[in-house]
């Protein structure tokens, strides 16, 4: 069976058992939840390769230094942000593969927040102040496309 007829029989399977409304409703929702995953993945990356850790170390929690601390707390903080994706923490924890408690996640958006950015006096300020900026301009296109 051709690609084409394949789609069309999945479609009408899917209008006879959803309706067109919940076929429409399905289709809209995978889309959002695929585009949100892709952009999260996006965001993990753009992240890893600013801070200098690869994505692997990223999400290996015997990897444990500075770099992995911060760009785990640019992701959340990006990812929770009412300025960028104002994703709930429970999203945020599907969508971040490493098993952070609620109160995990909003220490990690803490130190983004409370970052001394004027006069860093320790790394993990330092590393953040020197890589904000950029990070802002490399994420804010993808909220635009969400």
């Amino acid at each position: 069976m051709s690609h084409e007829m394949e789609l069309i029989t999945e479609l009408k399977n899917s209008v006879d058992w959803l309706g067109v409304d919940g076929t429409i409703s399905a289709l809209r929702n995978a889309r959002v939840c695929h585009t949100s995953d892709v952009i999260t993945q996006k965001i993990i990356t753009h992240v890893c390769q600013r801070i200098g850790i690869t994505v692997a170390q990223f999400r290996d929690y015997k990897f444990r230094n500075d770099k992995r601390k911060v760009a785990i707390c640019f992701c959340v903080y990006f990812l929770h942000s009412e300025e960028f994706f104002d994703l709930s923490h429970s999203e945020i924890s599907r969508k971040l593969p490493l098993g952070l408690s609620k109160q995990s996640m909003h220490n990690y958006f803490a130190v983004i927040k409370n970052a001394k950015l004027k006069n860093p006096k320790s790394n993990i300020d330092m590393l953040i102040s020197n890589h904000l900026t950029a990070l802002i301009a490399t994420i804010s296109p993808l909220k635009i496309s969400a």
